[in-house]
């Protein structure tokens, strides 16, 4: 959490306050291998053999026996966990009255696979609630190049991120990603939805990319290309 105060010559007086919650998600156990341990110790190493065994052969047999029957098996662990944030909360007082503030808390959810977030719903106090849903590679599958995204581990880029007042969609923009060969997976165009009402349109298409993965050629939608030369 963190508080910023200000003073007004006599007293400081809250200005904003931010909470945050963090929460353990995902915990997953697994098992590594097996542990052999012998919790039956002797401290001297020639007890065996030199302890009068041949004279007396019978008092050292349960000793014996209590060793070898003392060994077990332990399975031994690894553990998998995220601690993400889960919610905030942030207010805003009145600078006269400290007692009257607009809160707006936010909940977040996330993607198992990559740990990004899925869906962050944002309600204030004066009643507005607002929703922002992400889809990633893994949403997409098996379509190409979402396929070959995820083999290769490529897991974080928002393909496509939609806006919500309350359940009506404000906008929505997607991301369309192409193989362009040589190992390069890189934008293709994106597309922009205004309302729910409309359809995606394309707004941005990159034309072509160098050896390194860097944009050659792009054109705005109805606009003269760009290129670029590194």
């Amino acid at each position: 959490s963190k508080t910023s105060y200000s003073f007004n010559g006599t007293n400081y007086q809250p200005i904003s306050r931010e909470k945050y919650v963090y929460t353990k998600l995902y915990t997953t156990t697994f098992n590594t291998g097996i542990k052999l341990s012998r919790p039956k110790q002797y401290a001297d190493p020639t007890y065996f053999v030199f302890s009068g065994c041949a004279i007396h052969p019978c008092d050292l047999q349960p000793d014996i026996d209590a060793y070898i029957e003392s060994v077990f098996a332990i399975d031994t662990k690894a553990y998998r966990e995220a601690s993400l944030l889960t919610s905030s909360e942030n207010y805003t007082f009145d600078p006269l009255d400290s007692t009257k503030y607009v809160l707006v808390s936010t909940d977040y959810t996330y993607k198992e696979q990559n740990l990004a977030i899925k869906e962050k719903s944002t309600l204030s106090s004066e009643g507005s609630l607002l929703k922002t849903t992400f889809k990633y590679p893994h949403d997409f599958l098996p379509a190409e190049p979402y396929q070959t995204m995820v083999n290769k581990r490529i897991y974080s880029p928002v393909i496509e991120q939609s806006d919500y007042n309350g359940p009506k969609l404000i906008s929505k923009a997607k991301t369309n990603y192409e193989n362009w060969g040589n190992n390069i997976i890189e934008p293709e165009y994106i597309q922009v939805q205004n309302g729910d009402n409309g359809a995606l349109e394309n707004r941005v298409n990159y034309l072509s990319y160098d050896g390194h993965a860097n944009v050659t050629g792009v054109r705005k939608t109805e606009d003269m290309p760009v290129s670029y030369l590194w």
